[in-house]
């Protein structure tokens, strides 16, 4: 395993969320977009300073933003349930869709990214109607059409974390309850998932606590996968074709959420974290880099094409 001592970790940012995700690096503003999910706000916040702008939606949960490819002005956000074109500067929420209404509770969104065509792929969790918490293998992987919603796969407890290998054949999913990476074939022509199987089970893993989920997900240039461990307060590096752990990096929160790889050269990484009382650097943003310059993200980020 790669020695953690030749990384850094700080403080990028001492705004406090109750659960930050969904970084999103928007090279134009040299700034890191982001969610407050149980506050239902999305933050903008340049690189190394604190938010310049955070917005209330007025909703029940929000856990994604991702700006839109043509247009500076406009971010595709979820409503909870909802999918929308929100304006930063209007502060509009033009809703494009919802989920059905699911018959063993609520469904609503969580983790989405888009792929190389700009097409959003999203993930669905569904809560009990007895508010009894997740509902188990019955959360979703879809892809918005227009204003329609096409799924992809289904089966999941907690949909989370996802992204694609490098050439974009591969896809990268984290079931965070199941506490499992699964991986697709995917076709880029049709935006489609086949094949799917585990790339990673953590339950079968000593180096792992039972209470480490994997949250958010991102791809590297060399085709490793980073994953955040909700619960284990790190972040590890997989190898692709070994599913070997190449690296654990520690982060100030147990609860770690999600991460971006940021700024021009991609070599270093944005993390987001979810507040706990005990922990008094949680909540907040944290820089990662290499002091050995081994960081190197796999492109920016896709924006939204509608």
């Amino acid at each position: 395993m790669a020695n953690s001592e030749n990384y850094s970790v700080s403080i990028a940012s001492q705004y406090v969320c109750d659960l930050g995700e969904g970084p999103f690096y928007e090279s134009t503003s040299d700034s890191i977009y982001y969610v407050d999910a149980f506050k239902g706000t999305i933050i903008r916040s340049p690189l190394n300073d604190e938010p310049k702008d955070i917005h209330a939606l007025g909703t029940r949960l929000v856990s994604l933003i991702i700006p839109y490819a043509n247009d500076s002005q406009s971010f595709l956000v979820n409503l909870d349930d909802k999918l929308a074109k929100y304006n930063w500067t209007t502060r509009d929420a033009q809703i494009l869709t919802s989920l059905p209404q699911h018959v063993d509770g609520k469904e609503r969104f969580n983790d989405g990214k888009c792929d190389s065509h700009g097409r959003l792929i999203v993930g669905s969790v569904v809560e009990s109607n007895q508010f009894e918490g997740i509902v188990k293998g019955k959360g979703s992987i879809y892809r918005l059409d227009g204003n329609q919603l096409k799924k992809l796969a289904d089966g999941f407890t907690l949909s989370n974390g996802m992204d694609w290998s490098v050439d974009g054949e591969l896809f990268y999913f984290n079931d965070s309850e199941d506490q499992k990476i699964y991986v697709f074939d995917y076709d880029q022509e049709n935006g489609t998932l086949s094949n799917k199987r585990v790339f990673f089970d953590f339950k079968n893993h000593t180096d792992f606590k039972s209470n480490e989920y994997p949250d958010g997900l991102v791809v590297d240039a060399n085709n490793f996968i980073w994953t955040a461990l909700y619960g284990g307060g790190r972040l590890v590096k997989i190898n692709s074709r070994t599913a070997k752990v190449e690296l654990s990096i520690n982060v100030p929160a147990s609860k770690v959420t999600s991460l971006t790889f940021v700024e021009p050269q991609l070599n270093k990484i944005y993390v987001t974290s979810c507040y706990s009382e005990s922990e008094p650097d949680s909540g907040k943003l944290y820089l990662i880099h290499s002091i050995n310059n081994e960081l190197k993200g796999n492109g920016f980020a896709q924006k939204f094409v509608s």
